[in-house]
């Protein structure tokens, strides 16, 4: 006796009694086991592991709440690669969307060059702070005795000092 094959692409009506499944639930999980119970009843009948819901289906099975699922629900199916679309008998399958996966592309190359703009903006603050420590030692060499040049050490030391208190330890020296 052979057993009736699901071919790939071909679409089958089912009525689905789900109020033995959920009448032992808790009222709370009720409209989760009754989807359980859809997944189990699709996996049972076109010979399949992996069952996708449709978005339309499900929003009609959680329609009333979590506590007051349907009864029943009729629901098309259709065998794709290695799983099963179910979807209510009045609205299409929705196919994968290859969108994402080339936008997801270009934010991952817009990513990197932002990530390239950071890295020369911490160069720029780098240059300068060399620059800053350069000044400092080549007036300290030529010391010269005097108030305001005392004074102008100090500030630039101070400001050196801040702006590496800013930066993150890896950047340090």
């Amino acid at each position: 006796m052979k057993k009736n094959r699901i071919k790939p692409g071909e679409e089958r009506l089912y009525v689905i009694p789900l109020r033995r499944a959920f009448i032992r639930a808790p009222n709370y999980e009720k409209t989760k086991r009754a989807v359980s119970e859809l997944r189990i009843f699709i996996k049972k009948h076109m010979k399949v592991e992996k069952v996708k819901i449709g978005e339309y289906l499900n929003l009609k099975m959680w329609e009333r709440g979590r506590k007051n699922p349907f009864p029943k629900i009729k629901v098309k199916t259709k065998i794709e690669d290695d799983y099963a679309m179910v979807e209510l008998p009045e609205f299409e399958f929705q196919k994968k969307k290859e969108e994402k996966k080339e936008k997801s592309a270009v934010e991952k190359v817009q990513e990197k060059i932002g990530i390239k703009e950071k890295k020369e903006k911490k160069s720029k603050k780098e240059k300068e702070l060399k620059e800053m420590e350069e000044e400092i030692e080549k007036k300290e060499k030529h010391h010269i005795k005097g108030k305001e040049v005392k004074n102008t050490l100090t500030k630039e030391q101070e400001k050196l000092e801040r702006e590496k208190r800013m930066m993150p330890e890896s950047e340090h020296r």
